[in-house]
């Protein structure tokens, strides 16, 4: 279905593209193909599943995929798992800039619904600290949906304007994403009611917002750190523009220039940026690498300490190949991970780590995010076939022998959730917001 696009739109691209206007134009009346990239914390490629389904590989991540007209994703038990992510192609491209290293800490400022906060997790492999922000609440939930289903460990989920971030983690990171909200023009070709909602005067509104969110970003980064800003838009107030402007106010900030196969040099002088057009492969991205001067540690914060080893610790971690290191009680939950917790009471805080489950009368009810993001013993994880499958997550108990305790359940090589053996069925503990009707 051809796309209607607003005129003063169409006749700002015709200034800004010249001569290839007319190829602009032409992406917009071919077939979209979506576009997702298999998660490396779970699988080395597409599952079996999805891979009839692929039309080509991605130029513009190691782990992605252009998929065949028609593909619904939540049909595929791999995609409710984990095993893969819809991604749109250009925005997959992002996260590669940043060089991300096991053990960095990163901030993801403007992070849902978490398709760069999944793809800084997989770089991160379980190492460090990921910072996941999202100011709006509903998205913050849909945020760490993505996070457990992608078996995260070291997520720090917060709901907070990027102010309060500025203010209580000075110079707290290595790496920062700003994956920026935009006028969102390289949404076009998959979204029809991004169209609906463009104006000039909106460009406006999204330019002084980004603005100040990369001047929190400054401040959260420490000397030495690198900064990645990015949008899904063409327009350049909220791209070339603004990085101008940024760079005018802070002489300790360079623009690193960014090499790659994909895409295009930004207009002039901002040749160093990256922009990807529809006629590049992707919807539209905007992408500017930022470098702060000089060198420092890392900023600390506040955190809880650690209390003596506790039974249910210790429960907990006989279950595991690699034990959590970091324990944290509260009102009743108990949460785990391998990194301090965060002693904070100004910031609002979604999820710190891993859920590990309930106290309830004396007894540990594991929760599902647990056994998402956990590496189970194998003495400790059940493969069930495909009927298994089907009744688990319809919520049934399943007629299986095992002796008392909890295990994961696999399907496929994905882990899918937990149960608790009563030594003669399992337990279903699946949640039941996620259950099949």
């Amino acid at each position: 279905m051809e796309i209607e696009l607003p005129k003063d739109f169409l006749k700002r691209m015709e200034v800004m593209l010249g001569k290839e206007y007319d190829d602009f134009l032409k992406v917009y009346k071919k077939p979209y193909h979506r576009h997702g990239r298999f998660n490396s914390l779970k699988k080395k490629d597409f599952p079996l599943e999805v891979q009839d389904w692929i039309l080509k590989r991605s130029p513009f991540c190691p782990n992605g995929a252009y998929f065949k007209e028609g593909i619904q994703p939540i049909h595929f038990a791999s995609y409710r798992n984990g095993g893969f992510y819809m991604q749109e192609a250009s925005a997959s491209s992002v996260i590669s800039l940043l060089k991300i290293q096991p053990g960095d800490y990163v901030l993801d400022m403007c992070a849902a619904p978490g398709s760069k906060t999944t793809q800084i997790g997989e770089y991160l492999q379980q190492e460090g600290l990921l910072v996941s922000n999202e100011y709006v609440s509903k998205r913050a939930m849909i945020l760490l949906e993505n996070i457990i289903r992608h078996g995260l460990q070291n997520a720090l989920v917060l709901n907070c304007d990027t102010s309060l971030l500025a203010k209580e983690f000075p110079s707290g990171f290595d790496k920062i994403v700003v994956d920026a909200p935009c006028s969102g023009e390289g949404l076009f070709l998959k979204q029809e009611d991004s169209v609906q909602e463009w104006s000039l005067d909106h460009i406006a509104v999204c330019a002084k917002r980004q603005a100040s969110i990369l001047e929190n970003a400054y401040t959260c980064l420490r000397k030495g750190g690198d900064l990645l800003y990015s949008t899904c838009t063409f327009a350049r107030e909220e791209n070339e523009d603004l990085i101008e402007a940024f760079l005018k106010k802070h002489a300790d900030m360079e623009l690193v220039p960014i090499t790659v196969p994909f895409g295009r040099p930004g207009f002039l002088p901002f040749e160093k940026t990256r922009r990807i057009f529809p006629m590049d492969g992707g919807t539209g991205q905007f992408m500017a690498l930022l470098h702060k001067k000089g060198e420092e540690t890392r900023h600390t914060w506040k955190t809880i300490s650690t209390k003596k080893e506790s039974f249910f610790q210790k429960e907990v971690n006989a279950l595991l190949k690699k034990p959590y290191r970091y324990f944290h009680e509260f009102r009743g939950k108990l949460f785990a991970g391998n990194n301090p917790f965060l002693d904070n009471q100004s910031l609002k805080i979604i999820r710190q780590m891993v859920y590990v489950g309930e106290i309830r009368t004396g007894r540990l009810i594991l929760d599902h995010h647990f056994f998402m993001s956990s590496s189970l013993k194998e003495t400790c994880m059940i493969e069930i076939n495909e009927n298994q499958y089907r009744q688990y997550i319809h919520g049934e108990t399943l007629s299986i022998s095992k002796p008392k305790g909890y295990y994961g359940l696999s399907f496929d090589g994905l882990v899918v959730g937990g149960c608790r053996s009563d030594g003669q069925q399992l337990k279903n503990l699946y949640p039941k917001v996620l259950r099949t009707r």
